[in-house]
């Protein structure tokens, strides 16, 4: 992974897409400055990761290939716990969701103000999806589950 970063911590890598939101909450958004303190100070590891498909895909296959955690520990994560919702449900730090109730994905969605992102992988056909996007009204898990449909047809 060559090209993500600590938002504040490390120097940025490369080019950031710009990310709109409501800042003031009249209905219309704003182009956020891509050096937004936030991203720097209240996200820290809740969002201040900034990354590109790439390497978040170079990330995925580490992760759900047993090169980056033991198997016990992928097992861990990807074993639903007691506290999931009608449709979702949450192993160690990651959703375990059926979007189209019958293909189960493991991964994480995100949100901070300005940008969304989706990061789902399918197990059983070793595909993984993501989505970032750079407007906070945007809903990347709709555009995942599109491409899920079209990639499992």
């Amino acid at each position: 992974m060559y090209d993500s970063y600590i938002a504040g911590f490390e120097p940025a890598q490369g080019l950031i897409a710009p990310g709109y939101f409501d800042t003031d909450n009249d209905g219309f958004v704003e182009e956020l400055d891509t050096t937004w303190p936030a991203l720097e100070t209240s996200e820290g590891a809740a969002g201040a990761l900034v990354s590109t498909a790439p390497d978040l895909l170079s990330f995925a296959r580490g992760l759900f290939g047993g090169k980056i955690i033991s198997e016990l520990s992928l097992g861990a994560m990807t074993t639903p716990g007691r506290f999931g919702s009608r449709y979702t449900d949450y192993g160690l730090g990651v959703e375990i969701t059926s979007p189209d109730l019958e293909t189960t994905v493991w991964g994480h969605g995100g949100l901070v103000p300005g940008y969304r992102a989706i990061l789902w992988h399918a197990p059983v056909s070793d595909l993984t999806i993501i989505v970032l996007t750079n407007e906070s009204r945007s809903r990347p898990d709709g555009l995942a589950e599109l491409a899920l449909g079209i990639a499992t047809r």
